[in-house]
């Protein structure tokens, strides 16, 4: 037998001389023969290793045959077991065989006979062995396609289903013999139903190469899944026509890539508002200060004085929309303090009554122990107003209206809509039972200018400034809608161990006035750089000014003596405060004022707003810029 050589023959014999033999005869056949001459060695020898065929005589001296034979049985599922008997031992032997043996052989045994059996019982242990191994790679295959989350599948020609592993329960909450014989668009999304027919049609002919292909499919009971399917055509196999379809499911991850998209779209919506916002200011700025001036000129009821506050009306309008840009793009100044957002709500239930109406009822419920929060406070006051009036448009004929604020605590892999890092939050929820929105309209919310309301009856920037107030806190922001069923704004703030603090709030003292001081003014722009100076010198200021930070030198060369160097943050050339930094090293007593048009973050990245800078944030009035200038010179 040419495969001998591989097979291994174990022999428990008690007598010596026949067991030598037996040894001798399966060595010239080439099998490696594992001798034993006791039932205790041969089962040793049967744990170091496993025969493919076992002789065993039913008389061992220390141990029944039949007893050895269940052992071994009981060791090694796959060896061939042969009885060694002699005449009067064929009934036990028949018993044996009737056990758990392949056959026997009667003692004394012809080497012929003796091979012939070896032989047939080493076909059958290969044989077996294929077989076991066979089985064992059905089992893993079966157990692989009944745990992996993805869902292979066999379409015929005519894209029937005719096969479907069972991983599909997990995925689909289909048995596999639910979708067989059915065909396969059954359960793809109408609207993906075409491109996936002419996709599969393609599949069909084996050596076009084709690119993952996206669909959606509904699960029973569920809402549409997107699947991700690669397909091998299985053209040419007579007994599995048609293409194997392997789908894996995406819609988390495009979930997840449609959020960054959003993210992404939104920072950029928000780059070119905060920078239209900077140079709305300076014009703003130079606006209501010049008409700031001549108003204090224009005599009482005169048509010119009329004009200019129409002027300046409009200005102070621009003024908002510029404040509210600056918000969604989260480049406004924050005074963030430690708060206890459910007092913030229930001093907001005074006003709310006044913002709804009588024609919208409303409720508001608040967690006892509340963690605290880290925030604007005026800005979050901002955003309660904002949503409260957002939902009051939602409900032109009344509804209903409730504000909910609970502690939350989101895990790591705990599914999200917000996309909030996990950690401690504490979540204000506005829920309306107003028109609601579909998806379109929600992934446009909070876009600058975007509202659904009739001409003139909103900017379209109530909610991208909560956008931007809800992100510049740290926060996060998530709507809930569906059309007549009403929407739910939830804002995650993230929690703090700090102790609330009281908000203290006062008018501003008024400034002592302050004898005439030296002063030098560096503003890029010309018209706003005018008005500044012109300001100054009405309350008696001497003023120098400089367009950049070189004339600005350059006039400092001329005439060293100073009292207050007033400089825009963000100059041609070098900035506000690099050149401040710079002056100081000779003028270590010097005071700063910096005034800018720009986002805080910008500011920030210049070094500034860290408590130590005496800073204005444009646009302002003469009066307040004068206000400031003669604080600062106070010290």
């Amino acid at each position: 037998m040419a495969a001998s050589s591989e097979l291994s023959v174990l022999v428990i014999e008690d007598d010596g001389q026949l067991l030598r033999t037996l040894g001798d005869i399966l060595g010239r056949r080439g099998y490696r023969a594992l001798i034993a001459q006791s039932a205790r060695d041969g089962l040793a020898l049967v744990e170091q290793e496993l025969p493919a065929v076992a002789l065993v005589d039913l008389k061992l001296p220390d141990m029944d045959g039949v007893e050895v034979i269940d052992r071994l049985a009981s060791l090694s599922q796959l060896t061939q077991t042969i009885v060694l008997t002699g005449n009067a031992s064929i009934e036990t032997a028949l018993h044996a065989l009737r056990q758990r043996t392949y056959d026997y052989l009667v003692k004394p045994v012809p080497p012929e006979k003796l091979l012939t059996t070896i032989d047939r019982a080493g076909e059958r242990w290969q044989r077996r062995r294929a077989e076991e191994a066979l089985r064992q790679s059905e089992e893993r295959a079966q157990l692989l396609l009944e745990h992996i989350s993805d869902v292979v599948m066999v379409v015929d020609d005519a894209l029937v289903i005719r096969y479907v592993s069972p991983s599909v329960r997990h995925l689909l909450d289909y048995l596999p013999n639910e979708l067989l014989g059915r065909p396969c668009l059954d359960i793809v999304h109408p609207d993906d139903a075409r491109a996936t027919e002419t996709f599969l049609r393609g599949a069909l002919h084996p050596g076009r190469p084709l690119q993952p292909h996206e669909l959606r499919v509904r699960p029973r009971n569920a809402d549409w899944r997107v699947l991700e399917i690669g397909v091998t055509s299985l053209d040419g196999r007579a007994d599995m026509g048609g293409v194997l379809l392997t789908g894996r499911d995406v819609t988390e991850r495009r979930r997840m890539e449609h959020a960054l998209r959003q993210v992404q779209r939104m920072d950029s919506i928000g780059q070119l508002a905060g920078g239209v916002a900077h140079d709305f200011n300076n014009i703003l700025t130079a606006i209501l200060g010049f008409s700031e001036i001549l108003l204090d000129d224009a005599p009482a009821g005169s048509d010119s004085r009329l004009d200019l506050e129409a002027i300046q009306k409009a200005a102070q309008h621009g003024a908002s929309l510029s404040r509210q840009l600056l918000a969604f793009s989260r480049r406004q100044m924050l005074d963030s303090k430690v708060l206890d957002l459910g007092e913030v709500v229930h001093d907001f239930e005074r006003m709310i009554g006044r913002v709804l109406g009588e024609h919208i009822r409303w409720s508001a419920h608040t967690d006892a122990d509340l963690w605290h929060v880290k925030a604007d406070r005026g800005q979050l006051e901002q955003v309660l107003m904002n949503l409260a009036v957002n939902a009051r448009d939602a409900m032109p004929e009344g509804g209903t209206l409730t504000i909910e604020t609970r502690n939350a605590t989101i895990a790591r892999g705990t599914p999200d809509r917000s996309q909030a890092v996990p950690g401690a939050y504490v979540r204000f929820s506005v829920r309306d039972t107003g028109a609601g929105m579909d998806a379109d309209t929600q992934a446009r919310i909070f876009e600058p200018f975007f509202t659904t309301k009739a001409p003139g009856r909103g900017t379209g920037l109530g909610l991208a400034t909560v956008y931007g107030i809800v992100k510049q806190s740290g926060g996060v922001i998530d709507v809930e809608s569906e059309p007549g069923q009403g929407s739910t704004f939830h804002v995650f703030l993230p929690a703090v161990a700090e102790t609330a603090v009281d908000a203290v709030q006062g008018a501003p003292r008024q400034a002592a006035s302050v004898e005439s001081a030296s002063i030098l003014l560096i503003e890029d722009d010309a018209a706003l750089r005018r008005l500044l100076v012109r300001s100054l010198e009405r309350v008696g200021h001497r003023v120098r000014d400089a367009a950049d930070s070189d004339g600005a030198l350059a006039l400092l060369a001329q005439d060293p003596a100073i009292d207050l160097l007033v400089t825009d943050a963000v100059l041609p050339g070098q900035s506000g405060p690099n050149l401040a930094r710079r002056i100081e090293v000779d003028r270590p007593a010097l005071r700063v004022l910096f005034i800018s048009g720009y986002s805080d973050d910008a500011i920030l990245r210049l070094g500034l707003l860290n408590g130590q800078e005496a800073f204005l944030q444009k646009p302002f009035g003469p009066r307040t810029f004068v206000h400031k200038v003669q604080q600062v010179l106070r010290g």
